[in-house]
């Protein structure tokens, strides 16, 4: 086979400049727009905090034991974008676009005469509605990364096969771009598989044909696939597989024939929900109560946006519009359809070796990135084929990529909320806890949030407390008591030891040095105190039994400097923000704060969600002779939550217990007893 074969069909060299703005505009409408109001989720939190502790250089141990090559892109960008969500945001932005141009450009490649085919890929990838942790940037932009990389080994092999004068070059390129690529990321190693049929397509549109054609195939590809069992072989042989094991050859060394039943359905089921599953997820209507005003405002525009930019992308498509017969249009469509499948089968790979979950949802919808690349270039295919006339193609096109567009935007503003939610619980347990004995563990209930675990919030907790640490040695750790008992905590006896490693860090400590928060949004948050919160009847069972192990002395009432998030500045104080600091005072027993504390909180407008939230204003009134505002509030709280009234009596209790409150106390004290159903307090 001659040279000149493969590259006659070679593309024009100027790149039009139509479909990449297409692409970039698209992916800013789709996925930007809500872009100052996103964060750090997940596991963005860890390893922004290892990058503050130890540095750019600091990856090489963060990833030594399952991704021990992952840290090179990690030091490249690591210096440039530093500590903050705003950056890692728009990296992720670019990333995502750069990927979508790598779509193009190697559909383009295979298939010269099918602009609209290579563009509509493209902008079906952006909007792909499989995978929504885009938010989740400073993990996500580098996989976007290394995703653009593998597009690019596998466009410079196709340029090798249509080179002239620097092939090998192009080979070269390609081969260092997938060592790269799976040395770093084992999500994408199935994909590797798609490089022989893309090299076939091409071989067969020059002329090709027959034992030729798979000799021309496999020299092709030999040097390729010896990267890739090289690979195979490190990752089984030499760093094993430290978190998710191929348990599919263990069960079908079992049981073969049950396992392969199992297998058939798990996969036709995986790769229903990687491409149709995941494109009718659009048709679900918002939460309007979830994504609010902005979010509305957000899905308007970005669905509007992408419809508009597709039927302008789409304007000049390079395909026939003149009714003459347009020659191996059906033929290369068919390719693509073939391309496409076999991407969506060989993508899901590492998935179904591990035996892992594929869902269209939080944590497991990430197993969807290597199905994007199938999924859409199977979508596009398949409208083009079925919509003959190219007009209907653009505009079924156009609605499906605004219904997606505007699906993005909807799922931003969850994203959105749920750094608001973090950001509370940061501030206010700052706010409430200004300092803290290394050594402490944080003990709460399940996770309020939908998009971070107590892996999660360990990381920022540990920045806020020891922002100068310079130790591996964890001081603090946060547990989630349903998940974690039985496992890093193995009960909730007193003094039971608890070590967690946590990457590069380590965290030793045992139940006794422990307090237990309570934090259910949109409540305030509540460091629990044994005595004061026995009885509060929103705690969980799973609290009440860690409720004796909160060892409020563990908390530095008067650390200088204080504790601050590491993310949010304070800004004018809320109802939770005086709640945190009147129950700090409380502690200190400043009551004299409490009470300036409850004049201000008091009298605004904000008010408590739950009752339990007035009883240190109520105690601090009490203990200043403040008689008529203790009981009203008391009959507020008792109307907001009547299930309090023990923890009210046991605040009266401590009222009447602090000093000689003569007959206007005592009064006040009866009424109180009264009021909530106590005892004899004043007696």
């Amino acid at each position: 086979m001659q040279r000149d074969e493969v590259s006659s069909a070679h593309p024009r060299a100027r790149v039009p400049l139509r479909p990449l703005a297409a692409i970039l505009g698209l992916t800013v409408f789709a996925h930007g727009l809500l872009l100052a109001w996103l964060g750090f989720y997940w596991d963005d939190l860890p390893k922004s905090w290892f990058l503050h502790l130890l540095g750019p250089m600091g990856f090489w141990k963060v990833y030594q034991v399952d991704r021990p090559f992952l840290p090179w892109i990690y030091m490249l960008t690591t210096p440039l974008l530093g500590e903050s969500p705003a950056g890692w945001q728009v990296l992720g932005l670019v990333a995502r676009a750069l990927t979508a141009a790598a779509v193009w450009w190697v559909v383009r490649l295979i298939w010269p005469r099918r602009e609209a085919l290579a563009l509509l890929t493209a902008l079906f990838f952006v909007v792909y509605p499989g995978f929504l942790q885009g938010p989740i940037s400073l993990i996500y932009s580098h996989y976007f990364l290394l995703y653009a990389l593998l597009l690019a080994s596998l466009a410079f092999s196709v340029q090798a096969l249509r080179g002239t004068a620097h092939a090998w070059r192009w080979t070269a390129a390609g081969l260092l771009a997938l060592a790269l690529v799976l040395f770093s990321f084992e999500y994408l190693v199935g994909l590797e598989l798609i490089r022989p049929v893309v090299l076939g397509i091409v071989l067969w549109q020059a002329g090709v044909r027959g034992r030729k054609l798979l000799d021309q195939v496999v020299r092709r590809w030999l040097p390729y696939a010896a990267i890739l069992v090289l690979y195979l072989l490190w990752r089984s042989l030499v760093i094993r597989f430290p978190t998710y094991n191929p348990v599919l050859f263990e069960s079908l060394a079992e049981a073969p024939v049950a396992e392969l039943g199992s297998l058939g359905a798990r996969v036709a089921g995986d790769l229903y929900v990687a491409s149709l599953g995941a494109w009718l997820t659009t048709l679900q209507p918002p939460d309007l109560s979830v994504i609010g005003r902005l979010g509305l405002a957000a899905l308007g525009v970005a669905g509007a946006g992408a419809v508009v930019l597709t039927l302008w992308g789409m304007r000049n498509p390079g395909e026939r519009s003149d009714g003459r017969p347009d020659p191996g249009r059906r033929t290369e469509l068919a390719q693509a359809l073939l391309l496409g499948g076999w991407s969506l089968l060989v993508a899901g790979i590492p998935v179904w070796t591990a035996l892992l979950p594929l869902k269209l949802g939080f944590p497991w919808d990430r197993l969807t990135l290597p199905f994007m690349l199938g999924s859409s270039l199977l979508a596009s295919a398949s409208l083009l084929s079925i919509l003959r006339s190219r007009k209907a193609a653009i505009g079924a096109a156009a609605v499906l990529i605004g219904l997606a567009s505007a699906f993005h935007a909807a799922n931003a503003m969850t994203y959105v909320r749920d750094w608001e939610k973090l950001n509370g619980f940061l501030s206010q347990l700052t706010e409430r806890v200004p300092g803290l004995e290394p050594g402490t563990a944080l003990l709460m209930d399940a996770v309020p949030l939908e998009y971070s675990t107590d892996n999660s919030l360990t990381a920022p907790v540990n920045w806020a407390y020891a922002p100068d640490l310079d130790s591996t040695r964890m001081p603090f750790l946060v547990l989630s008591i349903p998940i974690r008992l039985g496992g890093s905590l193995t009960s909730l006896d007193p003094g039971t030891p608890i070590f967690t490693e946590y990457r590069a860090t380590e965290f030793v400590g045992t139940t006794s040095q422990a307090i237990v928060i309570y934090y259910k949004p949109f409540d305030c948050l509540q460091v629990l105190d044994p005595e004061l919160h026995a009885g509060m009847p929103t705690l969980s069972e799973d609290l009440k039994q860690a409720l004796p192990l909160s060892r409020l002395e563990l908390i530095d009432t008067e650390a200088q400097p204080p504790a601050r998030s590491p993310f949010s500045q304070r800004g004018e104080p809320n109802w939770c923000t005086l709640f945190q600091q009147a129950d700090l005072a409380r502690q200190r027993g400043d009551w004299t704060q409490v009470v300036a504390l409850g004049d201000l909180a008091l009298g605004g407008p904000d008010r408590a969600k739950h009752g339990s939230e007035y009883i240190p204003f109520i105690e601090g009134y009490g203990r200043m002779g403040r008689w008529d505002e203790a009981l009203a509030w008391s009959r507020t709280a008792l109307e907001r939550n009547p299930e309090i009234d023990a923890m009210l009596c046991r605040a009266w209790s401590r009222i009447a217990a602090a000093a000689p409150a003569g007959e206007a106390g005592r009064q006040a004290i009866d009424k109180a007893q009264a009021l909530a159903g106590c005892g004899g307090l004043s007696g």
